[in-house]
């Protein structure tokens, strides 16, 4: 048990800044909720049913606590979780950039 609400909370943590994306200050705030309700569902409904089960939920956490535990020794250390976090700041400040280019392309 406390095997899975160690892997529930790291995902937590691991994707607070993809869940930080739209709220607070900035261009991002007034997001769509109705479009993050899809997008979960879209992740975690596995099987299309119209429902999140608790297994498919957690298949989602083990997942990726996967990419975060990096030596994949079941463990996640405190540099693994900087490193991941890093990496997912960069990836998503590279999103916007190109969200971004684009919208300037359009205009």
């Amino acid at each position: 048990m406390k095997k899975l609400l160690m892997i529930t909370a790291l995902a937590m943590v691991a994707s607070a800044p993809v869940m930080a994306e739209g709220y607070g200050k900035g261009p991002g705030r007034h997001r769509n909720p109705e479009r993050k309700l899809e997008m979960m569902f879209k992740r975690h409904d596995t099987n299309k049913d119209g429902v999140i089960a608790k297994d498919e939920f957690l298949k989602g956490a083990e997942e990726r606590f996967e990419k975060i535990d990096l030596d994949s020794d079941g463990k996640v250390t405190k540099e693994e979780a900087k490193k991941h976090a890093e990496e997912m700041r960069e990836k998503f400040r590279k999103m916007r950039e190109e969200r971004n280019a684009s919208s300037l392309d359009e205009e």
